[in-house]
């Protein structure tokens, strides 16, 4: 029994000083497509290289060589139930950002989160 017990607080400690010592993955985001709403919203889609995004989370993109700042409005994950608001690494989502110009951005353009 002795041993059993040995064994497990082994291995509890190797797991929670693997997750203690695991370092968050920078968010990045390229996007395939941009649409442009009536209301001059833009809806970006794309896949999510790494990291992840959550719904109302500022994202800095580049534009006219300089950083821009914008704020993840409405989003949907693709293949997961509505209303999901976080999209992970691998995951294609779709979000509405404004006070920026269609042209500005296209296909390709990255994506970082704000820090």
């Amino acid at each position: 029994m002795k041993g059993i017990l040995k064994i497990l607080v082994i291995l509890l400690q190797f797991s929670f000083s693997s997750i203690k010592n695991s370092k968050p993955e920078i968010f990045v985001f390229i996007s395939e497509d941009v649409f442009q709403l009536s209301d001059g919203r833009l809806i970006v889609s794309g896949q999510i290289k790494s990291g992840n995004i959550n719904k109302n989370e500022r994202l800095i993109v580049k534009v006219d060589n300089s950083d821009k700042l914008v704020i993840i409005q409405q989003m949907e994950v693709f293949g997961k139930p509505n209303g999901t608001e976080t999209g992970v690494k691998g995951d294609f989502v779709a979000f509405t950002i404004s006070d920026i110009a269609k042209d500005k951005i296209g296909k390709g353009t990255v994506f970082l989160k704000k820090i």
